[in-house]
């Protein structure tokens, strides 16, 4: 643009105005913008001789130079740094079907692209025309740029007829989670005892040798029994006594 080709001229800015929104053909903080006769862009050949401008327009787009004798040691480059960037972002709007604007669903009411919020600062840095070394650099602007959202318009009915869809669904009841088995858990069983029984004493009935009986002596044997008498009475009835009755 002419305000870029006047600082890499190094010629005095009189007057200039940032655009509200940072164009998309120019670089933060290179632009400027006429709105005459309130905004002007203002110059001045502050050099000791004549400059001549020279612009050509290619389509939509227009190259501006400044030509001039040149007698310097050094040149001009027109630099920018990005402080901060802040993307613009996409909002929906909410509007009845039967709204009174007409707005239809999709409809976007930005009145052109969205722009992104940017924070810049540019320098008109000197380098040496030998060296490439740079020699100063003098801030030039310190600006921000606004930042403008896409608006949507999104029909929304208030009373949306009610569908399947739409509906409810029952929740299922709750059934109770069955409660623990409190069967009651058995009393260990005691261990057996292990002391040993005591041996029963052998008392005279349980011993194991039996008295023995002793065998019948001679004496002992039963008399022999008288014969009969006679006159056959018997033995048990009258044998002899001593006294002879």
């Amino acid at each position: 643009t002419l305000y870029v080709a006047c600082v890499e001229a190094d010629l005095k800015i009189v007057e200039r105005y940032m655009h509200a929104y940072m164009p998309s053909y120019m670089g933060a903080s290179t632009d400027a913008t006429v709105y005459y006769p309130y905004l002007d862009y203002k110059f001045k050949n502050d050099t000791d001789r004549p400059i001549k401008i020279e612009a050509v327009a290619s389509g939509a787009k227009v190259t501006c130079k400044i030509l001039g004798v040149d007698t310097r040691d050094y040149y001009i480059k027109f630099e920018t740094v990005i402080v901060k960037h802040i993307k613009s972002e996409t909002i929906y709007k909410e509007y009845a079907p039967d709204n009174a604007e007409g707005y239809v669903d999709g409809q976007v009411l930005s009145k052109s692209s969205p722009y992104d919020s940017v924070e810049s600062k540019s320098y008109r840095n000197k380098y040496d025309k030998e060296t490439n070394k740079l020699i100063s650099s003098k801030l030039e602007n310190h600006e921000t740029y606004d930042k403008r959202d896409k608006v949507v318009v999104k029909i929304v009915d208030p009373n949306p007829p009610i569908t399947p869809d739409d509906t409810t669904a029952p929740s299922p009841e709750n059934t109770p989670a069955p409660s623990p088995d409190m069967t009651p858990t058995p009393d260990p069983t005691p261990a057996p005892d292990t002391t040993p029984a005591p041996e029963p004493e052998n008392t005279p009935d349980d011993t194991a040798e039996s008295t023995p009986v002793p065998e019948p002596s001679p004496d002992d044997t039963d008399p022999p029994v008288p014969e009969g008498t006679p006159d056959g009475g018997s033995g048990d009835g009258g044998g002899i006594t001593e006294d002879g009755n």
